[in-house]
């Protein structure tokens, strides 16, 4: 019984660790997708702001 237990909270442990570490995956390659867009941004700035937007 108490081994059991023992096994579903090694379990919930690494589930979590998995978890935390696709999350975090994911965060690094929005965070990567954020930054290029302010950097086009910033590039196009002037011409998005004087002609009206296309998208």
């Amino acid at each position: 019984m108490m081994s059991a237990r023992l096994l579903s909270v090694y379990f919930m442990m690494a589930l979590m660790a998995v978890c935390s570490y696709a999350l975090q995956g994911i965060n690094e390659e929005v965070e990567k997708e954020i930054s290029d867009m302010g950097l086009r941004n910033r590039h196009f700035g002037s011409s998005v702001i004087d002609s009206s937007p296309t998208k």
